[in-house]
Formats: C-alpha cells, sequence, structure tokens
C-alpha cells in the first residue's frame, strides 16, 4: 500500500504528544564507548479522525517494531513496540524490552 505523499505534512499538523514517561540510560558498546540512548513510552495523539491518516500512522507504527528507528539498531538499539489503547485505557500488557 503506498503511502499518501502528504502524510509528514499530516503527521506535522495533527499528531501531537500527549504523554512522555522517558528516561535517558547509558551502555557500553563493545569497543568500550557509552552509548547515551532513551527507555520508556510516548504516547501520540491524532487530532482529526480522517481514516486515510489513521491507517497510515498505523502501518506505520506497526512496522516500527520489524524496521527499527534510529541508529544502533543492529545493537539492540532503536527498537519501538506499539501499545494499543482501548477507550483510553491500556489494552493487555505488552512486553517491553530494555534497550535504548
Amino acid at each position: 500500500m503506498p503511502l499518501p505523499p502528504s502524510l509528514r505534512e499530516a503527521v506535522e499538523a495533527q499528531v501531537a504528544v500527549s504523554n512522555v514517561d522517558l528516561r535517558s540510560v547509558v551502555l557500553p558498546t563493545k569497543g568500550g564507548a557509552l552509548q547515551i540512548g532513551v527507555v520508556g513510552s510516548c504516547g501520540y495523539t491524532l487530532v482529526g479522525r480522517d481514516r486515510t491518516w489513521v491507517a497510515s500512522l498505523d502501518l506505520l507504527s506497526r512496522f516500527a517494531f520489524y524496521s527499527g528507528i534510529g541508529a544502533g539498531t543492529t545493537r539492540g538499539f532503536g527498537m519501538s513496540r506499539l501499545r494499543e489503547r482501548l477507550h483510553g485505557r491500556p489494552a493487555k500488557k505488552v512486553q517491553t524490552a530494555e534497550h535504548a
């Protein structure tokens, strides 16, 4: 399914951070250098409920788990997991990984 070309503009205009629970972590790499990252959760809200944008963002959110985000994904960094909500309450508890 091709994503709409104007998706980036729609995200900038219609997606807002709704809650943040993040903390910094420092982990050593194989060579001994320190890698700084973040662990926790961040919630987003879509202002407006256009079906095209909802479907596109849902697709990207689910794909993020498989693709990794940021730098150092081959070392276990950049893990992202979608935690679904049902009527404003968390659905089943989702297992999370302690990776930055």
